[in-house]
C-alpha cells in the first residue's frame, strides 16, 4: 500500500473508527471504488469492500430470482448519484443494504454535499460525498453504535476534507 493510502486510512482511523461511533470507514473516488479504509488491515478491507460475487436478485414480476454479478464500486457511484440501488441490489463488504435517505444538497458548517444512509438489520452505513471523494462509515448497533453518532463522524470528516483540505 502506498504512503498516501496509508495516510488517507490513518485520517479514518482517527476521525471516525477512534471515535467508537463506527466499527469501519472507507473513501471511494467519485467512481465508487475504495481507496482507503480503517481499520488499515485485511479484516478492515473485509468489512467494507467485496469483490467478485454473485448474488440472487428478485425480478420484475416479484417472485423470479436471478443471479446477477455485484459491482459495489459500481453500486455505490449509481447510489450516490441518483438515490436508487442499482438492478443487483447495494452491496458493500458484501453485505446488502437498504437505501433509506438519500439527499442530493444536504448542508453542514456551510458546506453541500451528496448524502446516503443506508441499513441494514442491526447496522448500517453513511455515505457523504464530498468535492473529491465519498466518505463511508459502518455501525453497528450490536457494538452500542447508532445512526446518529456515525453520521456526525463521517460528517465531521467530511466537512473538514471539503472546507480545510479541499478534497
Amino acid at each position: 500500500m502506498g504512503d498516501e493510502a496509508a495516510e488517507w486510512a490513518a485520517t479514518l482511523q482517527e476521525w471516525i473508527v477512534d471515535t467508537g461511533y463506527c466499527y469501519a470507514a472507507a473513501l471511494a473516488g467519485h467512481d465508487g471504488n475504495f481507496y482507503a479504509a480503517a481499520p488499515n488491515t485485511d479484516e478492515g478491507w473485509a468489512w467494507v469492500s467485496k469483490e467478485g460475487y454473485k448474488k440472487p436478485c428478485l425480478q420484475e414480476d416479484g417472485v423470479t430470482e436471478i443471479e446477477k454479478d455485484v459491482w459495489e464500486g459500481d453500486g455505490l457511484k449509481h447510489a450516490m448519484d441518483t438515490g436508487t440501488k442499482p438492478e443487483w441490489g447495494f452491496y458493500l463488504g458484501g453485505n446488502k443494504y437498504n437505501l433509506t435517505n438519500h439527499q442530493k444538497e444536504f448542508e453542514d458548517s456551510e458546506q453541500k454535499f451528496v448524502k446516503l444512509f443506508a441499513q441494514k438489520t442491526k447496522g448500517g452505513c453513511v455515505c457523504i460525498k464530498t468535492a473529491q471523494s465519498i466518505v463511508v462509515g459502518f455501525y453497528d448497533e450490536e457494538k452500542g453504535q447508532t445512526a446518529g453518532n456515525a453520521t456526525k463522524a463521517v460528517i465531521d470528516l467530511a466537512v473538514y476534507l471539503q472546507r480545510d483540505c479541499g478534497y
